[in-house]
């Protein structure tokens, strides 16, 4: 089974207030093997050990997958939760400080339930490209990223084969928070370019495809079950 997003990305924005909190809603709507996955690209303040300290989903909490940090300019995160409600809820990201962030909500069928998400490919540095590759990627997979750049003006543009999702700017030069997504079959290789040299932050993942059922073989045409073994004498 492939998977697949639901639907278009809800994204929020803080703007150019810093905030410790931000509520904003979502939906998961009904569907197999779901999993939702939020990414946070944030500006860093201009202090380092600013980090998400908590993300729920309708009152129910979501588990840390990964993150990188360029210390005080720029981090991105990403957080992820198997079967989340089928509801329209509120998600509620809690910073450690107060800061401005984007944040961009995934939501998935068909994604593996015990192990949702691959192991993350990730780089940190100041420049105008980047690029990372997820590994083990497997052909029914959805890659997917978070890109947070220091400061806005950057004109993102993505790789080959990608799709952008969101390309947000946070005011007075605050951050740019990005996102894209890949099919599986591409090969997981996620990276974006970009006007202006600045530090940035870059995460990449990918939803692991839930694996086909088997089907159910029945037994052929005039089969109706193995020989038994009968109790007491055998007639001749």
């Amino acid at each position: 089974m492939p998977a697949t997003l639901q639907g278009a990305p809800v994204t929020n924005s803080t703007g150019g207030t810093e905030v410790t909190s931000v509520t904003f809603a979502a939906t998961v709507a009904a569907g197999t093997d779901t999993c939702m996955a939020v990414c946070v690209g944030a500006e860093g303040n201009g202090a380092g050990g600013i980090s998400v300290s908590s993300i729920t989903f309708n009152g129910d909490a979501l588990t840390f997958h990964d993150e990188i940090s360029n210390g005080t300019w720029s981090f991105s995160e990403v957080w992820q939760r198997i079967a989340p409600d089928v509801a329209t809820g509120n998600v509620v990201v809690t910073m450690s400080a107060a800061d401005k962030w984007v944040t961009g909500v995934y939501v998935a069928n068909g994604v593996d339930q015990t192990t949702p998400l691959r192991a993350v490919a990730e780089s940190t540095a100041t420049g105008t490209s980047v690029s990372n590759t997820v590994a083990g990627v497997g052909t029914d997979d959805l890659v997917f990223d978070s890109l947070a750049i220091d400061s806005t003006s950057h004109a993102g543009t993505v790789g080959a084969d990608q799709t952008e999702r969101w390309d947000i700017e946070i005011a007075s030069g605050y951050v740019t928070g990005l996102s894209s997504t890949q099919a599986g079959s591409a090969g997981g290789v996620m990276s974006w370019t970009w006007t202006g040299s600045n530090p940035y932050s870059h995460v990449a993942t990918a939803f692991v495809a839930a694996a086909a059922a088997l089907p159910f073989l029945y037994p052929p045409v005039g089969f109706s079950q193995l020989p038994q073994r009968h109790r007491g004498a055998v007639a001749y």
